[in-house]
């Protein structure tokens, strides 16, 4: 037993108690995400796009999806409201499920839970209240670390500024994107929200031609705080830009009309493009050829006063926010965009050869406009009377003759007759009753009728036994063209700077080229090359042939005689025609450069403006 008190007993070694170190405090999750963060073990942040707020707005890449490449997303980030401080200092990850609901994504959503804006509850019960195919879709949402997040989708597709200056692309296809974008936009003042600056760059068209506002980035509350930070581009709403208290969805007309006016200019909005700050300088001064119908669209849009925009004051009641009216005019701008307007002109001439013109031609034109719509459509008849021929002046003008009657017997010309009404009649008795024919076969029976007309009154007159001609009937309605041809005069097609002869002579010479035993340039010269195979009233027969076209805005026609085509080459044809401007100069010039080239023989010419 050890006598603690006994001196002489060895002293105890004394140690102090081991150190405890204080505990770390926990790190603070990091304000922004790194490019390469993964989040919720699929998807990775790429580069911040915006904060606004509390809310942070990443491009990122779906990296779970299953396909061979990662897809792209947009990724929403907020300090999670839901969860408890303990959770956030606790530095644990934690990914906590929306609430359990039959569509999860509709949480937090209800009509009488609206959260503030800016926050992601804000846009996720936007999105989720409109549901449009142009806006984009919620592909998931959750906790982690902290934070909540929400995924929209980034739809695949082209560019807006691709997919518009696309050549294939009709006007029909253009307007039915701008209106899916104008209901999108509806719908989203309908839930409280417009978008600061609709650009193209920010609208992608999916392969299956939906158009789809793909960014987000420039949403604002419907009306949007005074203090509100704005983007401040050159597609914001000068109301907006001035902080004014009185914003209504007229807002979002300014930046639909400043989208439209930079697709229609090919490139992005400039300084240059405004007189004053928000002050656009008209699109019809600037483009005086403009489509009237699109100049009406700008002007009632993209326009600094917010009285001037749509909607028209007999309907300010019915549709106070003008999109209805808006989408009204756009729909009409598909048709009539798509509508080819006519100009035409023809002149013939005798030549300073010959002594008499056996040329003959006809124009039967129609346009007609009403509610916003138009139509045009003309028939052109051309004949070149047999040199050295009885009586060719005779059979070309009877074939004209023969064409013109013809046509006005049948449609598109009895579309325009209104039967004389018969009182107490039903409207079915009213109409002429007409036999429908595709406009290749009224082409064809026009030619069929001719030719029996002239080889008829032939047979009956001696001195015109033999009489005969040529024949071009070109029928044109709206866009489509057919053509009709008998003999050696000719159509031609100009489109961008190229000239292509359409028909194919009926001559002798003509075939041996196809037959590859002449040269064009033997051709030419060829003591044989007016010797017709075909012609108006010759035969009981003739086998015409029937040529398809569409005509392009911009596009020229040319229907002649051998008189121009053998006087003057392609390059100078098609020259004259670009430099002219107008179907009559054109026209006029034509006649007069193969006159003072010689004009050896009667110079006839057509020409059709497609504008």
């Amino acid at each position: 037993m050890t006598n603690e008190s006994d001196p002489s007993a060895p002293a105890q070694e004394l140690t102090s108690p081991p150190e405890v170190s204080p505990p770390e405090p926990p790190v603070p999750p990091s304000r922004f995400l790194q490019p390469g963060t993964l989040i919720g073990d699929r998807y990775e942040a790429r580069s911040l796009i915006n904060e606004v707020g509390p809310l942070q707005r990443y491009r990122g890449l779906d990296i779970g999806s299953g396909l061979e490449s990662p897809l792209p997303i947009i990724l929403l980030r907020q300090v999670s409201s839901r969860l408890a401080p303990t959770v956030l200092d606790s530095g644990l990850s934690i990914r906590v499920p929306s609430p359990p609901e039959d569509d999860p994504f509709l949480a937090d959503t209800k009509v009488d839970n609206i959260p503030e804006w800016p926050s992601l509850a804000w846009e996720k019960r936007l999105l989720a209240r409109t549901a449009h195919l142009s806006l984009p879709r919620i592909l998931d949402t959750f906790d982690e670390d902290g934070f909540e997040y929400l995924v929209e989708e980034v739809p695949l597709g082209r560019s807006f500024w691709d997919a518009w200056d696309d050549p294939p692309i009709s006007w029909t296809n253009r307007c039915t994107w701008l209106i899916q974008i104008a209901e999108a936009l509806e719908q989203l003042h309908l839930v409280g929200a417009l978008i600061e600056g609709l650009r193209p760059d920010i609208i992608v068209v999916t392969p299956t031609k939906q158009a789809v506002i793909a960014d987000l980035s420039d949403l604002l509350p419907l009306p949007p705080p005074a203090d509100t930070a704005l983007q401040r581009t050159l597609y914001t709403a000068p109301e907006l830009l001035a902080g004014s208290d009185r914003i209504d969805a007229r807002a979002d007309l300014y930046s639909f009309g400043a989208m439209v006016h930079a697709l229609m200019l090919g490139r992005e909005l400039t300084e240059l493009d405004f007189t004053f700050e928000g002050v656009p300088r008209p699109f019809l001064e600037r483009f005086p050829d403009g489509h009237p119908l699109l100049g009406r669209l700008l002007a009632r849009t993209f326009v600094h006063n917010v009285s001037t925009r749509f909607p028209s004051h007999d309907l300010a009641n019915s549709d106070p926010t003008g999109f209805r009216e808006m989408i009204s005019v756009v729909e009409a701008c598909a048709r009539a965009l798509e509508t080819i307007r006519l100009d035409i002109a023809g002149w013939t001439n005798t030549g300073v050869v010959r002594s008499g013109n056996e040329d003959a031609l006809a124009i039967l034109h129609s346009s007609e406009a009403r509610l916003e719509v138009s139509d045009d459509f003309s028939v052109i008849i051309l004949a070149d009377g047999m040199g050295g021929m009885a009586s060719g002046e005779v059979a070309s003008s009877l074939t004209i003759q023969s064409v013109r009657n013809y046509f006005l017997r049948h449609p598109p010309f009895t579309d325009l007759i209104i039967p004389p009404a018969v009182p107490d009649s039903p409207l079915e008795e009213r109409t002429i009753p007409i036999k429908p024919m595709p406009p290749k076969e009224r082409v064809l029976e026009s030619l069929y009728e001719a030719n029996r007309f002239v080889n008829g009154q032939g047979q009956r007159n001696l001195h015109q036994r033999g009489m005969g001609c040529t024949a071009e009937v070109v029928l044109i309605d709206g866009k489509n063209v057919w053509i009709g041809h008998v003999g050696d005069s000719r159509v031609y097609h100009a489109r961008l700077g190229k000239l292509t002869q359409i028909t194919q002579d009926h001559t002798l010479v003509s075939q041996l080229v196809a037959l590859g035993q002449l040269t064009v340039e033997e051709a030419e010269n060829h003591p044989q090359r007016s010797e017709l195979q075909q012609a108006i009233g010759g035969r009981p027969d003739v086998y015409p042939d029937v040529y398809n076209l569409t005509l392009e805005v911009g596009d020229w026609l040319l229907v002649c005689t051998d008189g121009l085509s053998n006087q003057l080459d392609p390059g100078e044809i098609i020259t004259i025609m670009q430099s002219a401007g107008s179907a009559e100069k054109a026209a006029r010039r034509l006649v007069n450069h193969a006159i003072v080239k010689g004009a050896y023989d009667n110079v006839s010419v057509v020409v059709v403006r497609a504008c």
